[in-house]
């Protein structure tokens, strides 16, 4: 558990009955946004025929969950919950981007909808940020993504919608539509129970057997982004930990980390690449390099614009173009978040995207590096998480997501006095 002096509340004590009862319907909505991120279900279908199925509650259950952020907004009111939105200026100036590509967008009614979901979603955890400790937020997290991962379980041990059909039979997809969605979930899942338990110093058997849930929900699900994905996370999440504990100053733990993660990072590619050339396959070993390079070059079309937000995979021209080409009748979307992005926002978009997740994900790892704080590991590894399942998928984008809402929910507060921070 996140100990108050790390969440930084007022004392309970100090609390009254309408606060607590508050508090309490705010942790409840922000489960719905956490369950709403997980998109379990939320893509129903058959994926290989394309045939898509009538789920009218999935349409208003995900509407209710995007009008949260209108109910932060009338909870906090205007002028806060704009300054809680630039604490995130260039995540705020990449929705604004896309925004602007409604102009030019060759589906501007599917690039309207994402701006709509995205900020919607962004206010939502802003409030929330505002309004909950982080001890409320982590585990509200916890028991949803839990949840999720112990009913895909279940799914896909007794029931045969748990288990993948078509190309991919043998692996499971739990509550999901498909197995990569299930894969993703547990990558996070698995890196987030496996910092807590990490964060909080002393056995947590509830957190023990969620993450050995989530860790056989990643094996069956078949998925090998996911389980690099995992991998790179408890790797670099780990090396900061361990330095951490090198030299009492704080400022030589960071320098140290910053060099040896270089050195891995450096090492890790050049060793995938050798042996992957070696093989005959590309540095993916899934073929993906060439789904990237066709892509891109619709993304050298329009470099700085872009097509418009979400058009990679609902421009019927482009998919169809890529899947003719490719020989790939199913292939839905770049499979990569950063090439999506070059597509759809130019290289503008995509620049401002790995801006902010870059100095997320460094300034996580760093206060892992020189402070080995609770909330510092939490960030850190579902920073590197959401890099690292980026190359490889979409939904690792800026996009209602796991990764995203979490890293929204749990930005730090700038101080506001000496000794003393926003949200006491």
């Amino acid at each position: 558990m996140i100990s108050p002096s790390t969440s930084q509340v007022i004392p309970r004590a100090a609390d009254s009955a309408s606060t607590i009862k508050f508090r309490d319907l705010d942790r409840f909505f922000l489960g719905l946004l956490v369950l709403w991120a997980s998109r379990a279900w939320f893509y129903p279908g058959d994926v290989e025929t394309q045939i898509g199925v009538e789920a009218p509650f999935l349409f208003y259950f995900t509407l209710a969950c995007q009008l949260l952020g209108f109910y932060g907004l009338f909870r906090l009111g205007p002028p806060r919950i704009g300054s809680a939105l630039m604490s995130q200026p260039l995540l705020l100036a990449l929705i604004g981007w896309g925004a602007v590509s409604m102009a030019w967008s060759s589906a501007p009614y599917n690039t309207f909808g994402m701006v709509r979901a995205t900020l919607l979603m962004m206010m939502g955890c802003v409030y929330f940020r505002e309004r909950l400790s982080l001890s409320d937020i982590v585990q509200t997290f916890a028991v949803v993504t839990g949840l999720v991962m112990v009913g895909s379980l279940i799914a896909a041990v007794f029931f045969n919608f748990g288990r993948g059909t078509g190309f991919h039979v043998g692996s499971w997809r739990g509550l999901f539509s498909h197995k990569n969605g299930l894969g993703e979930v547990s990558a996070f899942a698995t890196l987030f129970f496996a910092s807590y338990i990490l964060a909080a110093r002393r056995a947590q058997l509830w957190a023990a057997l969620f993450l050995s849930v989530s860790t056989v929900c990643l094996i069956f699900s078949g998925s090998a982004n996911a389980l690099v994905t995992v991998g790179s996370g408890l790797a670099l999440m780990g090396l900061a930990f361990v330095t951490s504990k090198l030299t009492p100053s704080k400022i030589t733990n960071g320098l140290i980390f910053i060099v040896l993660a270089a050195i891995a990072i450096a090492t890790t590619f050049t060793l995938v690449t050798v042996v992957a050339n070696s093989l005959g396959r590309d540095m993916t070993f899934t073929g993906r390099t060439r789904i990237w390079e066709i892509y891109l070059r619709f993304a050298a079309q329009q470099p700085w614009t872009g097509w418009g937000w979400t058009t990679a995979s609902t421009n019927e021209v482009m998919t169809n173009l890529v899947r003719t080409t490719l020989k790939l009748p199913y292939l839905r979307s770049p499979h990569s978040a950063y090439v999506g992005l070059a597509v759809e926002l130019g290289y503008t978009g995509a620049a401002l995207y790995v801006a902010w997740l870059g100095k997320t994900t460094v300034s996580a790892l760093l206060g892992v590096a020189r402070r080995n704080d609770k909330i510092s590991i939490l960030r850190a590894s579902i920073a590197v998480g959401m890099a690292v399942f980026g190359f490889f998928e979409v939904s690792a984008g800026v996009l209602p997501c796991l990764w995203l809402a979490f890293l929204i929910c749990t930005e730090p507060k700038k101080q506001v006095g000496p000794g003393k921070n926003a949200r006491a």
